[in-house]
Formats: C-alpha cells, structure tokens, sequence
C-alpha cells in the first residue's frame, strides 16, 4: 500500500489543459457544470482534492474502490456546500472558507464510512459560468462593478456636497448673527442716545427747551455773515428781529 504517496482527484472536470484562463474559453477538459450559488445557477468548478492511505487495512476491507468512493462523497459535500453560498460569493470572496469547508466534510465523511483515508488539501482551482454563456455573466459582472462604481461616486458626492453645504450655512448663521448683533446695538445706542436728555428735560424744562431752539436758530443762520438783534415789543415774550445780510426773521424767544 502506498500509504506514504500523496494521491489525487478532480471534481467537476477530467484534464487540466493548463491554457486560457478566461472565461469565454475552455479551461479543462470534461468540465461538468453544476447547480450551485444557493440551486439557482449553474456554474464550472475545478476541485482538486488531495489525499493519502492513513489506515491501509482499513482501505483495503472498506471498498474495492476507496478513489470512486471518495469522488462520490466529494461531489456530494461540494454540492451541499457550495448550496449555501451565493454565485458571486463563489467565484469571489467565499472561495477560502468553501474550501475548508469541503475539506473537513470531506474528511468527516470518509472517517464516517471507514474509509482509511486522510484528506490532505482540497482547492477551488477555478468557478467560473460555463462557456457557452460567460460572456452574459461578464456583461453582468461590469454591470454590477459600474454599479457599485456609482454608488462609490455618489456617496462621495453627497459627503463632500453635505460638508460644503454645512459649512456654507454655518458662515450663513454666523453673518446672520453678526448683523443682527449690529442692529441691536445701533438701535440700543440710539434709543440711549434718544432717551438721554429726557432726565434733564424734566428737571430743566424752560431751560432744555430755551437750548434746544437757540441751537435750531444756530444750525439755521450757520451760513449768516452779519447778525444783529432788535427787541420789538414787551410782555413776558419778546419778539426778537434777526437781521442779516440775506435775509430777516422773527422768531419769538423765551424771556
């Protein structure tokens, strides 16, 4: 018994014909297409298993073919297992764990039945759409990648639209409340501003308003180069005669 010689079999294809690898071409010979990603398509897999005699006797009473056995319990773990995963899991990022899966149930199988054998390694060589129709499952594939391409662009966009559009109303409030800070403090300087002399208005009534018309005659006869003042009449109010070189007034002054 070669119970030292690392053995092997395929799954899913007769001759490695060591060529192309794409997919619209034939990578084995006698590829075998089955139902797989979750019994909903069907796909070409290459499954390498390699093995050795751990328990000779046990593998010469068991079976009169331990290899045809082993296939057997292969195909039926492959399929059970790679029911489990989706299609594109299959091909892409579930390949690792299927296959260490298979191995182990492989081997579980095979202690099960007494079949003497140990597992060594079993690989998903290649999983791919079978020929006569990969290059639809290639037009799908890009389509699903410039889909998520899309996706990619459009949460950029709307991360760097978002930030921008915060920021924008963030400068928004804060001008908002420069302004109105503004507003308020002009009006409250000029209501102080206002209000101020209302103390001295009711303290100084005669005298606040005496002032106040002295000033408007000031401001009015600013421009005057020549002035002068002539009394006219008697009484409590007297009727002052301003005189100038434009022009004359009367206007009645406080005593």
């Amino acid at each position: 018994m070669p119970t030292t010689r690392v053995q092997e079999l395929s799954l899913g294809f007769g001759r490695d014909l060591a060529g192309p690898v794409l997919w619209t071409e034939k990578h084995f010979e006698e590829e075998q297409n089955l139902l797989m990603g979750q019994g909903e398509e069907l796909l070409t897999v290459n499954v390498p298993v390699h093995f050795r005699i751990r328990d000779a006797v046990a593998f010469a009473r068991r079976t009169s073919s331990p290899q045809a056995a082993l296939t057997a319990l292969g195909y039926r773990q492959l399929l059970r297992i790679t029911g489990e995963h989706t299609s594109f899991g299959l091909m892409t990022s579930d390949r690792a764990t299927v296959a260490d899966q298979l191995r182990n149930g492989l081997q579980q199988a095979s202690d099960q039945l007494g079949l003497g054998l140990e597992i060594l390694f079993v690989g998903l060589k290649d999983v791919h759409p079978p020929v006569s129709v990969a290059s639809a499952y290639q037009d799908v594939v890009s389509a699903e990648e410039e889909q998520l391409t899309q996706i990619d662009q459009a949460r950029s966009y709307s991360v760097q639209s978002l930030g921008a559009a915060q920021v924008s109303a963030h400068l928004t409030r804060l001008n908002a409340t420069t302004v109105a800070t503004e507003r308020s403090l002009r009006a409250a300087g000029e209501t102080s501003r206002f209000l101020a002399p209302l103390a001295t208005f009711r303290d100084y009534r005669e005298v606040f308003s005496s002032r106040l018309h002295l000033e408007a005659l000031e401001e009015a006869l600013a421009q005057v180069r020549q002035l002068y003042v002539v009394p006219a009449g008697s009484g409590s109010h007297r009727n002052f005669i301003l005189g100038s070189d434009h022009a004359t007034a009367v206007a009645p002054l406080l005593k």
